[in-house]
């Protein structure tokens, strides 16, 4: 039998096995936790009503032509058809819509503020009742045309606009610093108590 056993003792070879503790720490467990207050939110708001506010922004439908190249002949040609563009429609001989989707299947308006666009195309765009067209506005590879389709003055939301934004910005905020405190807490608790983890969950729970 021992000789049996000496030739085949990988056989009863038992995998190793290591006993561990942990502590759980989720999100979740410190979010249902937090409690901001009413005026703890209006305090948030008074403070950072700058940042509350709604850009300025138009809507508009573009037509963009980009140059061939990058030499100065290439954009002068561009420059040149996409005038000749700007006149037919002044003159009712093409429609602004027709001619965008002809030079991209896929325009359609979209709303855009001076952090979108240049300063160049926002002071063309200032100068726009609704249905005008700008005038060509030179880009870094070509031009462009805007009509103006709708205007937006900046707007200072009100409280009850962003309260449930805020609420949630807050939240997280506290969450975060929470678990950094949690996470830092269990750190110095395990070092502490080396034998065992029922210590360390007792004091972060």
């Amino acid at each position: 039998i021992d000789a049996y056993y000496q030739q085949h003792k990988a056989q009863y070879k038992l995998p190793a096995q290591v006993k561990v503790s942990y502590v759980h720490l989720t999100p979740q467990h410190v979010r249902q936790s937090v409690q901001l207050t009413e005026q703890q939110l209006k305090d948030y708001y008074q403070a950072n009503r700058p940042s509350m506010r709604k850009a300025e922004r138009w809507k508009v439908l573009q037509i963009k032509l980009t140059a061939d190249s990058t030499d100065a002949a290439a954009k002068a040609k561009t420059l040149e058809k996409i005038v000749q563009l700007r006149a037919k429609i002044l003159e009712g001989r093409a429609k602004f819509d027709i001619l965008a989707k002809q030079y991209d299947a896929s325009a359609a308006p979209s709303w855009v503020t001076a952090q979108d666009v240049s300063v160049a195309a926002i002071t063309a765009l200032k100068g726009l009742s609704k249905g005008e067209m700008s005038a060509p506005i030179a880009l870094a590879d070509g031009y462009v045309m805007y009509k103006l389709i709708a205007h937006q003055a900046a707007l200072q939301q009100t409280f009850a606009q962003v309260r449930q934004q805020i609420r949630q910005q807050l939240v997280n905020a506290r969450v975060s610093e929470e678990l950094q405190q949690d996470s830092d807490q269990l750190a110095n608790l395990s070092y502490t108590n080396p034998d065992g983890l029922a210590p360390v969950s007792k004091a972060l729970h």
